[in-house]
């Protein structure tokens, strides 16, 4: 049949399965009525006063002794006729008594038998249904021949995929039968038995279909005698291929030689045809078997691939295996993926044997067969045994069926359901991306009308479009939808469509990717994606805000001064090439924002608030939930025009997003609703799939020609094979292949990627050359300074204007500078690069550096540098000291100089040409330290943070926090920078208010002072990897500076020494100068506070006393004088007389 012509063989068409009504709901019995009231009368009560009375007359009678017989008699026929009254009224009670018991009695078995009726009668309409749905061999036989409606009438979706009847059994009414509880303090009513007996009896239906779940259980066991187990495979068989369509589910046989006639029916079935009609799986040898479950399993394994790459739903068509010789695949790799994982990938087992312990560990059911019945057992649950009487189809039966159904074909017509996948280049209509064309896509767009994509097909195959324009479904939306049920492949289907559609310049994406990066991931090389958010924490999300709001701000600009104020029509003018600042559609999706809004409740708010008035601006807000429960509230779904729900837990989670339950029920992957506004539009449909593999043309052109001969069971046996086998490779993905041609596409163009509404977030590290511009230092000289003490030490971060860039501090403007921050938060680097930035940019003429080091002793590698007059450690009392005397003499002395030059600061001076009075900086490290070793010291440092900024002094320290400086001298410091603190209220103190901002705690990583506060990372100094390639080239740095200065030095600060050699303090020659020396004075020595020379003047004697004990050097003094007058005046102006009175010297 074959060779038949497609028009000559019969073709069915499947049409909407139709379910029979099944019964449901609950049928209460009612308790019987109690029974009849009143108090029942005993005969014993009856008889006895009467007995007694007349015992009493008696004894009366006999006592008294009376004559009077007549009383007697009086009396006696009194008592008799009550008793005999009482005896009556006795018989009347219990008569009707009786009445009343056999009425309620009749009355309530009337009850019993009308509700009996009824559920009789639901019972068998139960029975009924579940045999039209799972009917007997016979009836399948049936449904072939007469090409019945409900022929193959099973798909992938429905939950009795793979469910197939074993035989009749008993199974729960699904009427649920109450009846009243029984009172132990009580007699038994035997109406309440009744009663009792009547649910018992409907607690089950008997005679109706057992299943054997093999969806479910994925490897199903069929045990007993062996013609048992053969008659119950062609009943599963059977089954099998009446149920469910060819095109959606393939049968694999393997069964031993010596049964082929009892398992050769199977090959009329269209079932065991591989895809394309090459073969059948049908194998009962070693060899064949081999050659069938090796190309089957390379089919799995690639499933296995694009299952763990994507996540997708089951993979069609699926296999049901049927291991008749489990020993023919024993050794074959494809056995342990059955068993352990098999049904993920779409392949169903089942495996024969003679008992249980046979069976692979793996069998979640397992079938046990006996001569009249048998039981069935799931997920090894023996408690839950389920017995059956087996249907046993003969065998003539069954190939008359495969024979009737071998020419049968499915009617190529639009499919009568929601396609189960849609691959995302097929919903686009190209087979290859290259014939997406998406430069001509892009240029006949109209986003200033309609931002329209197909997103999936709903019935029938047509396509779901979904427009993000206001004037659409848009411009915001929601998406919903529980683990697995294709939320995340939906999203990124949605951008791979509007990115197949519009220009980069004129829609873009900004992914919100809590999870993080998972979705982002996809998308990447697309160039219509702007930003990626994967990290919330800390001050992320604020960072985040501020950006939002200033590309809101950014947007409103530029509609301002096109002179427009919408969106579509800024669009339509840069359409024109009247405006030429691209202005894209931003659409902003926040994927996982339920955990979001739970973390970050008030970045959600603000998001909401943000975007929510941006319509005319061109911006869109998708949310995506796996659990909308508790976060979709009013004004959520209210901002939301169109909603999509995917399958999801809860009808609550459907009911938030729908105002329905209807998605809770949704079944696979991809299967969703879309929603828009108050149901103007609802539908189900099926959303695109990115993850399918690209193979265009189904093959490569010219593949060598194969001759084979074909075997009776549809198997081939190549008579030429190809010269190079065929690698069996995982094909790439859909999106991956779209992606990339995008890229490409948009390369070629000159298309660049626009810079998104934010920077990503600033590096952990960077260093001093990749932050400050070029300095004026080339390696050999110094050119002069473009700014004025305006050092770069870091990168700065400003979200609020979408800026990041170096972070250049205004020392020579501001004064003076703190750095705070807690131990090992990089106070020192700073200096460091602090050091590095100003000596780069200033030649040792214009500034000169003293470096006081109370912390970790690491600023001592800057003493080569001939900007730095000194670099002091704590512990040098000495020159501490005449450090700060020196810093109040220059300020005393600057403080005149540009009071006589007429100049208000150091700047000033500088621009009038009158002096390049150079700057000095004087940085503190632990500003604590020195505070604590000398307290005096804080006096001067107050006056320098007092006047020093004006003069060109300017003070730069460290310490832990703003509390531990003094508030006199931090009063007068106005740039200051705060690296991370111990306390965290102590940021507002250091930089002023931050609106919650804070430094990530990384070294290095702090706040600039400013309005507002700005986030920053300093600078490391120098490249290394480790800090001691850092100094070493901090070292080689400050040698070769120190090696092409030759002009002077700043003043040094240092000990005085034990030995002054006089030379050392005589000019040479004719140097002498006039001024500050008169011609009688001459350098004796050095000056304890400054060690400048100290000079004596005879003009201010004429008479002087040396004075102090022995061998204090007073005749050395007096010897050191004598000789500078000596070399100070010529003999003409000089005569000395000596006196010596002890001949010393």
């Amino acid at each position: 049949m074959e060779g038949e012509p497609m028009s000559q063989r019969p073709s069915h068409r499947r049409g909407p399965r139709l379910y029979p009504e099944l019964p449901s709901g609950e049928v209460e019995i009612p308790a019987p009525p109690p029974p009849p009231g009143g108090t029942q009368m005993q005969l014993l009560p009856v008889l006895l006063p009467g007995a007694l009375a007349v015992g009493m007359l008696v004894a009366t009678v006999a006592f008294m002794r009376t004559n009077q017989p007549a009383i007697a008699l009086f009396s006696f026929g009194f008592m008799a006729v009550n008793s005999v009254a009482s005896l009556v009224s006795y018989v009347s009670q219990k008569r009707t008594h009786r009445r009343q018991m056999a009425a309620r009695e009749l009355k309530y078995q009337a009850l019993l038998a009308a509700r009996r009726s009824a559920l009789a009668a639901e019972r068998e309409k139960q029975r009924q249904a579940s045999l039209a749905v799972d009917p007997d061999p016979g009836e399948c036989l049936q449904r072939v021949l007469r090409l019945d409606s409900r022929l193959w009438e099973r798909s992938p979706d429905d939950a009795d995929w793979l469910a197939l009847r074993l035989g009749l059994g008993r199974q729960p009414f699904r009427v649920q039968v109450k009846v009243p509880p029984r009172n132990e303090a009580q007699d038994v009513d035997p109406l309440l038995a009744a009663a009792q007996a009547l649910g018992q009896e409907f607690a089950q239906v008997a005679e109706v279909p057992i299943l054997l779940p093999l969806g479910q259980a994925g490897v199903a066991g069929l045990v007993g005698r062996r013609s048992l187990v053969l008659e119950t495979v062609r009943a599963l068989c059977l089954q099998l291929a009446t149920q469910h369509a060819p095109d959606e589910v393939r049968i694999v046989a393997i069964y031993p030689p010596d049964e082929a006639p009892l398992w050769e029916w199977l090959r009329w079935l269209p079932h065991t045809w591989s895809e394309g009609r090459r073969r059948r799986y049908l194998a009962c040898d070693r060899d064949s078997a081999h050659a069938l479950l090796a190309g089957l399993y390379d089919l799995l394994s690639r499933r296995r691939l694009a299952v763990e790459g994507d996540g997708h739903a089951r993979p069609l068509p699926g296999l049901v295996f049927i291991l008749g010789d489990p020993a023919l695949a024993q050794n074959e790799p494809i056995l342990p993926l059955l068993v352990r994982g098999g049904a993920a990938l779409g392949a169903h087992t089942i495996i024969t044997a003679d008992d249980v312990p046979a069976l692979p560990k793996g069998c979640q059911a397992v079938v046990q067969l006996g001569e009249q019945q048998g039981t069935l057992t799931v997920g090894g649950q023996v408690g839950a045994q389920i017995t059956f009487s087996p249907d046993r189809p003969s065998l003539e039966l069954a190939e008359r069926l495969a024979r009737a159904m071998a020419p049968i074909r499915t009617a190529q017509a639009a499919p009568r359901d929601i396609p189960a996948t849609v691959p995302l280049l097929e919903l686009l209509g190209v087979e290859r991306v290259e014939e997406l064309d998406v430069r001509a896509r892009w240029a006949s767009a109209r986003p200033f009308r309609s931002l329209a994509v197909p997103i999936g097909r709903r019935v029938g195959g047509e396509p779901v479009v979904l427009d993000l324009h206001e004037t659409g479904h848009g411009p915001h939306g929601l998406v919903a939808g529980t683990t697995g049920s294709g939320k995340s492949e939906l999203l990124i289907s949605l951008i791979a469509s509007l990115a197949a559609n519009y220009h980069p310049h004129e829609v873009v994406f900004v992914l919100i990717d809590y999870k993080g990066g998972g979705m982002a991931n996809a998308v990447l090389d697309l160039p219509h994606l702007v930003g990626v958010i994967t990290n919330l924490q800390g001050n992320l999300a604020a960072r985040a805000l501020a950006a939002i709001r200033s590309e809101s701000q950014r947007r409103q600009t530029l509609l301002a001064q096109a002179g427009v104020n919408h969106i579509d029509a800024y669009l339509e003018r840069m359409r024109q090439g009247s405006v030429r600042e691209p202005l894209p559609h931003l659409v902003i999706i926040a994927d996982e924002f339920a955990e979001l809004a739970t973390e970050q409740p008030d970045f959600m708010k603000e998001l909401i608030s943000a975007v929510r008035v941006g319509r005319s601006l061109g911006l869109h807000l998708i949310l995506a939930t796996q659990k909308p429960a508790g976060v979709v509230n009013e004004e959520i779904w209210s901002n939301a025009r169109f909603r999509i729900c995917l399958r999801v837990e809860r009808p609550e989670d459907s009911q938030d997003v729908l105002k329905r339950p209807d998605a809770a029920g949704l079944p696979g992957r991809g299967r969703a609703y879309l929603q828009v506004g108050l149901n103007e539009v609802f539908e189900q449909f099926q959303a695109a799939w990115g993850g399918a593999p690209y193979t265009p043309g189904g093959g490569a052109a010219g593949d060598p020609l194969e001759i084979v001969e074909v075997a009776l069971d549809g198997s081939r046996r190549a008579l030429r094979l190809s010269p190079q086998p065929l690698a069996i490779a995982a094909p790439p993905r859909q999106l991956e292949v779209l992606v990339r041609y995008l890229r490409d596409q948009a390369q070629a163009a000159g298309i660049a990627r626009l810079r998104g509404p934010w920077l990503p977030p600033l590096p952990e590290s960077v260093t001093l050359a990749e932050v400050a511009p070029a300095p004026c230092w080339d390696g050999q000289t110094w050119q002069p300074a473009r700014a004025w003490l305006e050092p770069v030490v870091g990168m700065v971060d400003d979200p609020a204007q979408q800026h990041q860039g170096p972070l250049a501090l205004t020392l020579g403007r501001e004064g003076h500078l703190a750095i705070y921050g807690e131990p090992m938060s990089g106070k020192t680097t700073f200096l460091e690069a602090l050091v590095v930035s100003l000596a780069q940019a200033h030649s040792p003429a214009d500034v000169h550096l003293y470096l006081l080091d109370c912390g970790g002793r690491q600023l001592g590698l800057f003493a080569a540098l001939p900007h730095v007059g000194a670099v002091i450690m704590a512990e040098e009392a000495e020159r501490v000291q005449r450090l700060l005397r020196y810093l109040q003499r220059e300020l005393a002395a600057r403080k005149d100089l540009l009071a006589r030059a007429g100049a208000a600061s150091l700047a000033d001076y500088r621009r009038s040409g009158q002096g390049s009075l150079p700057a000095i900086v004087v940085m503190l490290d632990n500003y604590a330290g020195l505070a604590t070793a000398y307290p005096d010291a804080e006096d001067a440092l107050a006056e320098v943070a007092r006047e020093g900024g004006n003069l060109g002094v300017h003070l730069v320290l460290t310490a832990g926090s703003p509390s531990m400086v003094r508030s006199r001298i931090s009063n007068n410091i106005n740039l200051a920078v705060t690296l991370s603190l111990a306390d965290r209220g102590e940021y507002s103190s250091a930089v002023g208010p931050t609106g919650g901002l804070e430094p990530a705690r990384l070294a290095g990583r702090g706040l600039v002072k400013g309005k507002p506060p700005l986030e920053f990372q300093a600078a490391l100094p120098a490249a290394g990897a480790t800090g001691a390639e850092r100094s070493a080239a901090l070292r080689a740095l400050c040698e070769q500076m120190g090696r092409a200065w030759t002009g002077p030095r700043p003043k040094p600060i240092q000990r005085l020494p034990d030995v002054i050699p006089l030379c050392d303090l005589l000019p040479s020659g004719d140097a002498w100068p006039e001024p500050p020396y008169t011609s009688l004075a001459v350098p004796t020595g050095l000056t304890v506070d400054d060690l400048e020379p100290w000079a004596i003047d005879l003009a201010e004697g004429p008479h002087f006393l040396i004075a102090g004990p022995v061998q204090s050097g007073k005749t050395t003094f007096l010897q050191t004088w004598l000789l500078a007058l000596a070399e100070r005046l010529p003999r003409a102006r000089l005569q000395l007389y000596l006196v010596d009175w002890r001949r010393a010297g």
